[in-house]
């Protein structure tokens, strides 16, 4: 008797669990429920709610439909902006954001999402999360600096994440890293004409395993934790740093000349890993920053390994498959999902639209 109650608890509690998620982004688009008066209970309670549903147990099948993923990050955005000084002031308030888009970039809640997908349309879920991704954290950077001059440091379970404001002579030349992360980055002096007079850098790591990256993909199996470096204008847009002669040092911490694989980045607007325009330093400086690449861009990078053709799953899409499936997420912004405002009614293999 006693099994039979803590069994039909145990279903009790999944059952009422399912769709929590879904009904919290629905309720909140409804009734305009974020506010200044009370964006910081709201955003616990969506804290709460994105955190419940990285436990697969809690996950209905409408909390991963994709335009739900959507307006997730759109939600997320949102909040960032309407707290403003809080967000700034308060560093439990800013902790508690950055651990949110960490859970907003679980592994598993995305691999769900995009598996519940057809084929051909896998290869632009992939590109429109890094590019919500990427949205997402400039907007968080954009308002917790807010004009002035400093720097501050988020470690939490899923994500670290290092943003500093500063003059531009100030962020050049320098390591820019996250206190005990995997990672660092050294801008070049001649990066300088590219910049305005002030500028924000963020520089990113998801724990190991997370994020859409985290299963081996395009060929290529990931060897190293990823990171991301991105510098962003006051006006919150990304400054576009590419195609440099004089090239970026990006290091890997506890990465040492045993690991095989070479320099990888997340291509944006292919959603896939590739090879061109970073190369792996033979022997990398003796100062404890690890495996070194030099790169003549900002992404977000990993030392991969090319995967044995014998070993490598056929492509999911071709590049025409994955064309023009209109994911209106904030237009070229890098990373993972805008949030639309569509029907919930839609299938979860429905069009991003």
């Amino acid at each position: 008797m006693a099994k039979f109650v803590l069994l039909f608890t145990a279903i009790a509690y999944t059952t009422n669990n399912h769709g929590k998620y879904e009904q919290y982004l629905k309720n909140t688009n409804k009734h305009n429920s974020f506010s200044k008066l009370n964006a910081l209970d709201k955003f616990k309670e969506f804290k709460g709610h994105a955190k419940n549903m990285t436990k697969r147990s809690n996950r209905g099948s409408k909390d991963i439909e994709r335009d739900n993923i959507k307006r997730g990050f759109e939600l997320f955005n949102n909040y960032t902006k309407i707290t403003g000084g809080d967000l700034h002031n308060k560093s439990d308030v800013a902790k508690e954001a950055v651990e949110t888009l960490g859970y907003i970039l679980n592994k598993d809640v995305l691999a769900e999402s995009r598996n519940a997908l057809p084929v051909g349309e896998r290869k632009q879920f992939d590109k429109t999360i890094s590019k919500e991704g990427a949205k997402s954290r400039r907007e968080f950077a954009k308002t917790l600096m807010s004009g002035k001059k400093e720097e501050k440091t988020f470690v939490t379970d899923s994500i670290k994440l290092f943003v500093k404001r500063q003059d531009r002579d100030k962020l050049l030349n320098k390591t820019l890293s996250i206190l005990g992360g995997a990672g660092a980055f050294k801008i070049p002096i001649a990066t300088k004409s590219k910049l305005p007079p002030q500028a924000t850098a963020v520089v990113h790591e998801l724990n190991e395993g997370e994020g859409h990256w985290g299963r081996d993909a395009n060929k290529f199996k990931i060897k190293s934790r990823v990171i991301g470096m991105q510098l962003v204008s006051d006006n919150g847009n990304e400054i576009e740093i590419k195609n440099l002669t004089q090239k970026i040092s990006i290091r890997f911490v506890n990465i040492t000349s045993d690991v095989v694989g070479k320099c990888g980045w997340w291509d944006v607007n292919l959603g896939e890993w590739s090879l061109n325009g970073c190369t792996r330093t033979a022997t990398p400086p003796k100062d404890g920053l690890g495996a070194e690449c030099m790169c003549n861009h900002l992404t977000e990078f990993a030392i991969v390994q090319e995967v044995t053709a014998n070993n490598t799953q056929p492509e999911e899409e071709s590049s025409s498959e994955a064309s023009e499936l209109g994911i209106g997420l904030g237009v070229g912004v890098p990373s993972v999902l805008a949030v639309g405002y569509f029907g919930f009614v839609r299938s979860p293999n429905a069009a991003f639209g």
